[in-house]
């Protein structure tokens, strides 16, 4: 629900197109439920073995879009499940402070920060030879 609308919607889609699309009540923000994406597309379910499978992968994207948004709130909660497996609040300034929260303080004390200043190719070629990589 945006700030200036007067209520929420819902939209359902089946095979890709949007089927049903009504009003509802609803906070501001966004809210996404997928249920039985893969239902249809046999090589998919094979490749995902698992309900517990196919989680694994919907919460490794879910932690990577987390951390490259740290200004939108995330919550990821099986169905079953009484808590979230992710949850970021939002309002977070700090890279560092939603890489905290998802991946405990151990890894967050240990970040390195890595400068980029936006060199181009032709620079950055004609400042290192092959045999300069360390790799």
């Amino acid at each position: 629900m945006t700030a200036d609308a007067p209520s929420a919607s819902r939209a359902t889609y089946h095979d890709g197109k949007m089927e049903d699309l009504k009003p509802c009540a609803g906070n501001k923000g966004t809210q996404i439920i997928v249920e039985d994406l893969f239902y249809n597309v046999l090589t998919r379910r094979k490749a995902l073995k698992s309900y517990s499978d196919e989680f694994q992968h919907i919460l490794h994207l879910v932690t990577r879009y987390a951390l490259h948004n740290n200004n939108i709130s995330f919550t990821l909660k099986k169905q079953s499940g009484n808590s979230a497996d992710v949850y970021t609040p939002g309002n977070t300034t700090s890279p560092e402070a939603v890489i905290r929260m998802l991946h405990g303080p151990e890894v967050a004390s240990n970040i390195v920060h890595v400068e980029y200043n936006g060199l181009d190719a032709d620079r950055a070629d004609s400042q290192s030879t092959p045999s300069d990589d360390p790799s």
